[in-house]
This record gives C-alpha cells, structure tokens and sequence, in this order.
C-alpha cells in the first residue's frame, strides 16, 4: 500500500513487464487503461486505497468500490456489474451490457449510464450526491423486484431511456432530495 493514488501511469509499469498474469488481465496505452473482460475477474479498489487513473479506464468486467476513485482527467467506464459498499467515487460511467449496480454504502457523486439495449438492474437503494445522466435508447433500469430508490440530489437528464423498463416497473422511483 501507499500513501500515494494508485493511477494508470503505475499500472502500465507491470504492464511493461509483459508478464501474461498481467497482460491478460489488462493492458495499457499511453494513459488509458483497459480491464479485460474474464470469467472471475473483477476490478477492485481496496478500502484505505485511491485509484486516480489520470486518464481513462475502460472495465470490460465487474467493478467493486471500497477505497476512493477520483476520475479527475479522464473516464471510469465499467460494463459489467458495479458496486460499492464504503469509501467514493467521482464519477462513474455504466456501458453496454446487462448488468447489476449495488450500493450498501460509500458515495456517488454524479452517475451517467450509456447503454444501448441493454437492461441495468438496481439491487439496493441508490444515492446520488451530484448529477445522475442517461443515454442510449433503448436502454432499461429496472429494480430486482423490490421497491428500491433513486435520491438524487443534483440533476436528472435523460435521452429516451426508461427508469422502471419498457412495461414500468412500479418497484423503482426516482426521488429528489
């Protein structure tokens, strides 16, 4: 551990090794990272820990939030699931792919999904400090069949995309606070 942010720069060092333990898990170009997709594989910020990228991460797995993400300089985008049970995130992108997003803890500053045809289903309440933005038609959220909340505390944008699914979920809302 460090007491220093964690940032693609580090990562792209072990990626340099070319050790394949590695490159199959992620690669690197210039500034920007990729995160593989792999059944078993998930891309995890420790508690106690920050991960700056300084650039853009692409996360074509599941992404699990316990430390600190400052996306500060670039875009954090995960296509798989994505949870965070303690510590932040800046700024979050959801891409393509059916997938689940969790919060049991930790904040959210803004949220933006981007997804085309595809279904994000919300498995707890969620909480959004800052702007919560949606695009890509189609594209459903929808809630895992229990009533579950969206606080939003700065703005709501949308481009034709349906909160609660293409039939209305009645057990999703959108409250402002």
């Amino acid at each position: 551990e460090s007491a220093t942010p964690i940032t693609n720069a580090h990562l792209d060092t072990a990626d340099n090794n070319a050790d394949a333990d590695i490159t199959t898990f992620y690669s690197t170009t210039g500034m920007d990272m990729t995160v593989n997709a792999g059944a078993g594989r998930e891309f995890f910020v420790w508690a106690g820990s920050t991960y700056a990228p300084g650039g853009n991460a692409t996360v074509n797995t599941d992404m699990d939030v316990r430390g600190t993400v400052i996306s500060t300089g670039g875009t954090v985008a995960v296509s798989g699931n994505f949870s965070i049970s303690s510590g932040s995130i800046d700024a979050i992108t959801l891409t393509s792919g059916t997938s689940t997003i969790a919060q049991t803890g930790g904040s959210i500053t803004d949220f933006n999904i981007n997804m085309s045809g595809t279904v994000k289903t919300l498995t707890s309440d969620l909480t959004i400090l800052g702007n919560f933005s949606w695009t890509g038609f189609p594209g459903e959220l929808v809630s895992d069949g229990t009533l579950r909340t969206i606080n939003l505390q700065g703005n709501y944008t949308a481009d034709n995309a349906y909160l609660g699914g293409a039939a209305g979920d009645s057990n999703l809302k959108l409250k402002f606070t």
